[in-house]
């Protein structure tokens, strides 16, 4: 299997999974409309520890994600989340021997990880006034892929190659606080930290020069994926 093939192989999974589990949250929610549901959506620190924070910096993204309470009166709740971040990129103008011509090329290179989970959310029973506090659990998984776009220069014609792939298995814990600022509305600040098994993917490096192709100035590493990551957002209730 080609590593394209296996690219869109890993994305017919993840789709999947996210399909099935919304439709199983969608039959739950028909069944009990009596039930509690938040939306979340909100931005993202992430910083990587350990042997990946060794080979990549703090990141910016974007985290979303819904609960379903599992019980009427239970302060108990599961869902799933889905988080961004841009590991690295860098860009610029390449030659390859295209059926035996060189060709100009504007070239971009994009290192990602996209993570998926499903999670468990529990309120003790502490309050800091109107601020509610909440523990999570976590597991799912991390995507950790590069990509390659190559556009022809003066032309309209374009071409995206997946330089690598690879699923982390991860797992971990939340802690959070939900400020209500409006009817229905929260507030949510959560710090997380979701630890990764070990897998392939590419990191940027500033002392690398590039040579043939933008990819050589990222190095390919193996270690375990761990981060911690500090969201800022907002939650609806519906």
């Amino acid at each position: 299997m080609t590593m394209i093939s296996k690219a869109r192989f890993n994305i017919r999974w993840v789709n999947w999974i996210l399909v099935t589990t919304l439709m199983v949250m969608s039959a739950s929610h028909l069944r009990g409309q009596y039930k509690v549901s938040f939306f979340e959506a909100g931005l993202s620190l992430f910083q990587p520890v350990g042997p990946f924070g060794n080979n990549n910096s703090n990141r910016m993204g974007i985290e979303m994600g819904y609960l379903r309470q599992i019980k009427q009166d239970k302060p108990s709740f599961w869902g799933i989340s889905i988080y961004y971040t841009n590991l690295g990129s860098e860009s610029g103008v390449t030659t390859h021997v295209v059926d035996y011509y060189y060709v100009t090329f504007d070239e971009s290179t994009t290192s990602n990880v996209l993570g998926f989970d499903g999670r468990f959310r529990f309120y003790p029973d502490i309050y800091l006034g109107p601020i509610e506090c909440y523990v999570e659990g976590h597991l799912g998984y991390k995507w950790l892929y590069t990509l390659t776009s190559l556009t022809v220069q003066g032309e309209d014609s374009s071409d995206t190659n997946f330089d690598s792939g690879s699923l982390s298995l991860t797992y971990g814990a939340s802690v959070g606080l939900q400020i209500p600022i409006a009817s229905e509305w929260y507030l949510n600040a959560k710090a997380s930290y979701l630890p990764g098994l070990s897998v392939d993917y590419y990191s940027k490096n500033p002392k690398n020069t590039i040579q043939d192709k933008i990819l050589d100035a990222f190095d390919k590493h193996h270690s375990t994926t761990d981060i911690v990551r500090y969201d800022l957002g907002v939650t609806y209730r519906f």
